[in-house]
């Protein structure tokens, strides 16, 4: 990270709250989280992921049903089944029936829902299972 000096951070304030640079940095963050989602580099994924969820609230762009769809894929992935549910949950609710992708991802979505409920549910039941064989 570059040194910022005092003089400066109006300068840079000013470039990081205006609209556009906002929107790009968003949209540059999502695009580092989908190329580490592909190098199953799953942490710094999330991270970068979460951080563009930042920017793209502040904006309310359309990218934040992308940005849920990748975080519920990665959390599902990882075997953080609740925050998947929670941004798969989010997902659906941001959108946009409009869009012309508004079917296809409410699939998306739904489906991954599913996929995590049941493999929470798995969990569960082998977490009893074990509970019970201890005893």
């Amino acid at each position: 990270m570059n040194a910022v000096k005092i003089g400066d951070y109006n300068k840079l304030n000013a470039e990081l709250f205006a609209g556009d640079g906002l929107e790009v940095r968003a949209v540059s963050l999502f695009r580092s989280a989908v190329i580490s989602a592909n190098e199953k580099n799953y942490s710094e994924a999330l991270s970068f992921a979460q951080e563009s969820m930042v920017y793209a609230n502040m904006l309310q762009l359309s990218i934040r049903v992308g940005i849920h769809k990748l975080m519920a894929a990665l959390c599902y992935d990882v075997k953080k089944y609740d925050q998947g549910k929670l941004h798969c949950w989010h997902g659906i609710q941001q959108l946009n029936k409009k869009d012309k992708n508004y079917f296809s991802d409410k699939q998306y979505l739904e489906t991954l829902l599913r996929m995590i409920e049941d493999a929470r549910n798995v969990k569960n039941s082998e977490t009893v299972i074990k509970s019970i064989a201890q005893h």
